[in-house]
């Protein structure tokens, strides 16, 4: 009768003590693997977002260079010109309204906070692309498809033959500008074609009209 009595009873201590070991155990296991999840999700969402953010930064700097516009020649406010920092010009771009309108930019590139930024200026806002490496400077492929420093060249000092068809060569608006790494000597992973080097130097007042 007792021992029929005792195998009746319920868990004893030990046996519940255990089983809510285990299930503690299982739980900081569930738990430790979604909170990995969650921080596996957050790294993705952060990385993919950066990622935008730079395809985002590109495609403006894209969208404003690429559609320079040539000036005539006796038009110096709006000709397009450059340095290895800075480059600045009239663009028929808009990124807010769907008609292009004629615009005049700037990019620079400088220092923040030991960092190099490049800054970009239009008409419709200010914008700055960070993690720019101090190494690199505005380079711009010329009609003889040589990189060159600054634009548009000048005609040198006693030029002969050669330094003469060079300066034509590089009349108007260069190729492509480029960021450029100067220690490995090449681009630096940005290069813009210009869509409009083939058009014929025009006064900006001339075209007005025909963007708005």
């Amino acid at each position: 009768m007792e021992t029929s009595r005792t195998q009746q009873m319920g868990f004893s201590l030990i046996e519940v003590m255990v089983g809510l070991a285990i299930m503690a155990i299982i739980s900081m296991l569930i738990f430790s693997s979604l909170l990995s999840q969650m921080q596996q999700a957050d790294i993705v969402r952060s990385s993919t977002r950066d990622a935008f953010e730079r395809i985002a930064q590109r495609r403006l700097v894209e969208t404003v260079v690429s559609a320079t516009l040539p000036t005539w020649p006796e038009d110096k406010e709006n000709a397009f010109t450059g340095t290895a920092t800075q480059m600045s010009g009239v663009s028929a771009f808009s990124l807010f309204d769907q008609v292009q309108r004629l615009q005049a930019y700037s990019l620079t590139l400088r220092m923040e906070s030991n960092l190099q930024v490049l800054e970009i200026v239009t008409e419709e806002g200010v914008w700055t692309v960070e993690d720019i490496p101090q190494d690199v400077g505005f380079r711009y492929l010329g009609g003889d498809g040589l990189w060159h420093t600054s634009w548009p060249l000048g005609m040198p000092d006693q030029a002969g033959i050669a330094q003469m068809e060079q300066f034509f060569a590089n009349q108007g608006l260069p190729r492509m500008v480029a960021l450029w790494d100067e220690q490995s000597g090449g681009p630096a992973g940005v290069e813009i074609a210009i869509s409009n080097t083939d058009i014929l130097g025009v006064r900006v007042r001339d075209l007005a009209g025909e963007f708005q």
